[in-house]
């Protein structure tokens, strides 16, 4: 089922718990119900490859010619890209992992508990090595763009840390509800924010004693349950189905009658916002900017 503004990817009916896109190759890699997973060419509608993981699966990320996969019980598998073969496993032996963050040949995985591990490597020798810990579950992480600093936030508390040698360089109080996601553009020093009260902000960061500066706020709904950018786009799901586009100073929505559970923006599609969602119950599916209600 396509709802008119779409194109459907799978099964109309799956409840995609985690997703991730590799945008060059046109693939979704995406975590489902039944302890499902599938690898979808997004763009000519083919399966890849299926198979069973072994519990739920927490987050999904492509690094590099990696796909890494997170579960609840604490654990992390790598797989090749070539045929999607599991080549690496780890655990932390700890809490249920809720974040995984890409790295330049490494990640970085957050769990419920307060922990933040870094991946040894991205080989059959990976080992997950501890970097720092809180009193109070990592809800969300990014890294500055050079990598130096990576970012953890806790209800209320926005932390920067030297990822060289895992220094606490700033604590912040940062807001009085839980932050959902954060990111950080490259092109620009800013920091996007997602809040359970509804709201997306964006902050500019002072590089010297990184304290932040709201620029701008909008509210898409009541929670945004996913969210992702790329250089000067934002692309935001919510619990009530609703998916939000901002770009260029105006805003693209759109309504499906589910929970969108994931969302990614394509970086590179000829000139027309993509974004490729998941749902909470109808699937995959291929939306475009173009086709979506235009606003201010």
């Amino acid at each position: 089922m396509s709802y008119g503004y779409s194109q459907q990817v799978g099964n109309p009916a799956s409840i995609v718990y985690a997703m991730d896109i590799q945008g060059e190759a046109g693939i979704v890699a995406a975590a489902l119900d039944d302890n499902r997973f599938e690898v979808w060419n997004y763009e000519s509608k083919e399966l890849i490859k299926e198979w069973k993981v072994k519990t739920r699966t927490s987050a999904v990320k492509f690094v590099e010619d990696r796909l890494v996969l997170s579960f609840v019980d604490g654990s992390v598998e790598i797989y090749d890209m070539s045929g999607y073969e599991r080549i690496a496993q780890a655990s932390t032996g700890a809490g249920s992992i809720t974040q995984v963050l890409p790295l330049k040949k490494a990640f970085a995985v957050a769990d419920d508990i307060g922990n933040v591990y870094v991946s040894t490597s991205m080989d059959s020798d990976m080992a997950l090595r501890k970097f720092v810990s809180v009193e109070n579950p990592v809800t969300a992480l990014a890294y500055s763009p050079s990598q130096n600093v990576l970012v953890t936030s806790q209800t209320g508390i926005l932390s920067f840390w030297s990822v060289s040698d895992g220094k606490l360089l700033s604590k912040q109080n940062f807001a009085d509800s839980r932050v959902m996601s954060l990111a950080i553009e490259e092109d620009h020093n800013r920091l996007m924010a997602t809040f359970s009260k509804g709201l997306v902000v964006v902050y500019t960061t002072n590089e010297n004693d990184y304290s932040l500066k709201k620029v701008a706020s909008h509210k898409p709904g009541n929670w945004p349950v996913s969210f992702d950018s790329f250089t000067s786009v934002m692309a935001v799901g919510t619990s009530g189905g609703k998916i939000v586009i901002y770009a260029n100073n105006a805003s693209y929505k759109t309504k499906y009658p589910a929970m969108i559970n994931a969302i990614r923006i394509v970086p590179k599609s000829a000139g027309v916002i993509t974004v490729i969602v998941g749902t909470h119950g109808k699937g995959i599916h291929v939306v475009k900017a173009s086709d979506m209600k235009m606003g201010k």
